[in-house]
């Protein structure tokens, strides 16, 4: 029987001044465990039990916790006394920009944002701005971020999805409250793998972008089936629609170039982590 009474008395005492105990309810877990320490592939709870970390941060983590080289690099920055500047540039984002359009195959700029949903967020102004239009296709069950446009249909249980409004198409179900009742005009939530989907939305609605992650990594590991992606950019094409491919989780853990590098798609735009990186087509846009 595991033992959590710490983790446990921890959570009672966060709930006092954070709902739920906890920054992020997808930190919340049953019994509830407070960590406080992780090297490599291993973290720590406050009772001292010892696991092995499957989501390595929900990709942060690429070398696991507390690599040394790592942190031997983040002492040598602060040890040159960097900082941060309100105002002009630096040597550093320019180089850690030229290291991803080095090595992503559709992106020609970077800009940088502070979460993953920041950048779907950018990218979505970014398509809306180039096309003119306010439609947005999203996955029943991919995860794009928190903000009103993304925040529908992750783990929805069918009592809740309920029937398709019409051929590949679903009603949207928000992930919380709050979300204003004008926005369910505009996003189409549609099956992933189901390209026939895409293209009844594509074609009776006026769509700006088709966001998706290349793997959905929500509701388990739903893999893209052969032929699929290829689809994706086909049909954005031909109806005038940015891709934007959500590599958040996919990016740099299935290849330094990202998951396209390996499926040989280029989106228009891409999403790592905390970067949102616009390609070809769109490279005017960028500058």
């Amino acid at each position: 029987m595991l033992n959590t009474e710490r983790s446990a008395a921890l959570f009672e005492r966060n709930r006092r001044v954070i709902p739920g105990g906890v920054v992020s309810l997808n930190r919340l877990v049953q019994p509830e465990i407070a960590f406080v320490r992780g090297r490599g592939s291993r973290v720590w709870d406050v009772d001292g039990n010892e696991y092995i970390d499957y989501h390595a941060g929900f990709a942060p983590y690429l070398l696991g916790h507390n690599d040394p080289d790592v942190n031997a690099a983040v002492r040598r920055a602060l040890d040159d006394e960097l900082t941060l500047m309100g105002s002009g540039t630096n040597p550093w984002e320019g180089r850690l920009a030229e290291l991803i359009v080095r090595h992503v195959p559709s992106v020609e700029a970077v800009q940088f944002t502070n979460t993953g949903s920041e950048a779907t967020y950018h990218a979505l102004r970014i398509a809306r701005a180039h096309t003119g239009r306010d439609g947005v296709v999203i996955m029943q069950g991919g995860y794009n971020g928190w903000h009103n446009d993304v925040a529908h249909n992750v783990m929805t249980p069918l009592s809740v999805v309920g029937p398709r409004v019409s051929p590949g198409e679903y009603p949207l179900a928000p992930l919380s409250a709050g979300i204003p009742k004008h926005i369910f005009a505009d996003v189409h939530v549609v099956n992933f793998n189901d390209l026939a989907s895409v293209e009844h939305v594509l074609s009776r609605h006026p769509i700006a972008a088709v966001l998706t992650e290349p793997i959905l990594q929500n509701i388990g590991v739903v893999q893209p089936l052969p032929g699929y992606l290829e689809g994706l950019r086909r049909l954005c094409d031909s109806h005038g629609a940015v891709l934007v491919f959500d590599e958040v989780k996919t990016g740099f853990r299935h290849a330094l170039g990202g998951y396209q590098s390996l499926c040989g798609v280029r989106p228009d735009l891409s999403v790592f982590g905390k970067a949102i990186a616009n390609g070809y087509p769109l490279g005017a846009i960028g500058g």
